[in-house]
């Protein structure tokens, strides 16, 4: 039996060292006590025994060191208290979930789809959101952009367009805005190809982009001269046009195109990124004349502003209808009964429930999320109760 013990105390010599020191003494007093009983067997069967004892012994070796060659702390095999680290450990884990679920694909289908459903859902709803609260829109400080208004409670009409002597008057008149700019959405012919293309377009004063603080990519914006009565007819494009129509190539800066009929320059190109009001516009084209001699009851335009500092919008609208009141009274023909509004860009664009809207939609797919999380808890929670005999077991 000592011969036996001290055999089987060498084959302990090929497990790794930390397999070793925390299980060997451990292995060899089980192995004594084994072979106390196997020493009391006849000839055949204690050989057989002790064969059986040296092939288990091997193979533990060489499992165990497989353990170690993979890089996994084998916690509970003790063979890794030297090495191995979080990631191998992360490795084992992995293994042995990937095993998990492949040995119930329904199950792992179910919790896949759900958890799928459930963050696809909060992923398209967040990316809509994000839009609506916190996406910018690529305006300079477009905190301070408003649009104004004309109204007439007289006659049952709310925010309607506006003329351009009533927004040239608000500029001029009051102290609440740095600028305001008057522009119009119009359609546009380009007859520069064989067929006729048809582009949206913008008629505005040549302050428009002043306003909303942006400048073209490349080429020059629109300066007071273009808005003189027989200045040249210069036009900025987007970024859009100018690489279909005009091939994206620098050298268009100066190039004469024909819209409407009309020879004009083009003299800048905008960012590619840039969006008129969230609209894709091609043409911007600068309204030629004195906006304050233009038809006083022609209301076709729409006026954008920017807030002067310290201005608010219940401050700057107080303005522009003290404003409106002097037009009616000057042009009571014309004015009688209009008065005039201001309310913030962002506002107006998404509407006033829209952040409210956007704040409901997060939520209620934030519940969608947690009821998809409990769902999938569910069912692993009926798996685990499926393998407490297994874990009795272990």
């Amino acid at each position: 039996m000592r011969r036996a013990r001290l055999f089987y105390r060498l084959l302990l010599r090929l497990y790794p060292p930390g397999f070793r020191r925390r299980f060997g003494a451990e292995m060899e007093d089980t192995f004594a006590a084994w072979e106390d009983v196997v020493a009391r067997m006849n000839g055949w069967n204690r050989l057989g025994c002790r064969a059986m004892a040296v092939r288990d012994a091997l193979a533990g070796a060489a499992r165990e060191w497989w353990w170690v060659a993979s890089g996994s702390p084998a916690l509970a095999r003790g063979t890794a208290r030297e090495g191995g680290g979080v990631m191998s450990g992360w490795t084992t884990d992995l293994r042995v979930a990937v095993r998990g679920l492949a040995r119930r694909p329904g199950l792992t289908l179910a919790a896949v789809a759900t958890l799928a459903l459930g963050i696809g859902a909060t992923t398209a709803v967040f990316s809509v959101s994000n839009g609506i609260l916190f996406r910018p829109f690529g305006y300079d400080d477009e905190r301070a952009l408003a649009h104004i208004w004309s109204q007439n409670p007289e006659r049952g009409w709310s925010d309607v367009d506006v003329t351009l002597p009533d927004t040239w008057a608000w500029r001029e008149r009051t102290d609440a805005f740095v600028d305001v700019a008057a522009f119009t959405y119009v359609g546009v012919t380009d007859r520069g190809d064989d067929v006729p293309a048809r582009l949206d377009g913008v008629w505005h004063t040549t302050n428009l982009l002043d306003v909303l603080g942006v400048e073209p990519a490349f080429g020059r914006g629109f300066t007071p001269d273009d808005g003189r009565e027989g200045a040249s007819d210069a036009v900025v494009v987007s970024h859009g046009y100018w690489v279909r129509a005009l091939g994206g190539d620098r050298s268009a800066i100066g190039r004469e195109v024909l819209f409407n009929g009309v020879p004009r320059t083009v003299v800048g190109v905008m960012p590619e990124d840039f969006r008129f009001l969230a609209v894709p516009v091609d043409v911007f084209i600068p309204y030629a004349g004195d906006p304050a001699a233009a038809a006083l009851d022609q209301h076709s335009w729409q006026a954008l502003a920017r807030l002067a500092d310290g201005a608010t919008l219940e401050s700057a609208g107080s303005a522009v209808r003290e404003v409106s009141a002097a037009m009616a009274r000057q042009h009571p023909e014309t004015h009688e009964g209009f008065t005039a509004s201001v309310i913030g860009l962002r506002a107006e664009l998404l509407g006033e429930i829209a952040g409210t809207a956007a704040v409901v939609l997060l939520g209620a797919v934030g519940f969608v999320l947690l009821m998809a999380c409990v769902n999938v808890a569910t069912l692993l929670l009926s798996r685990s109760r499926e393998r407490q005999g297994e874990m009795a077991v272990r």
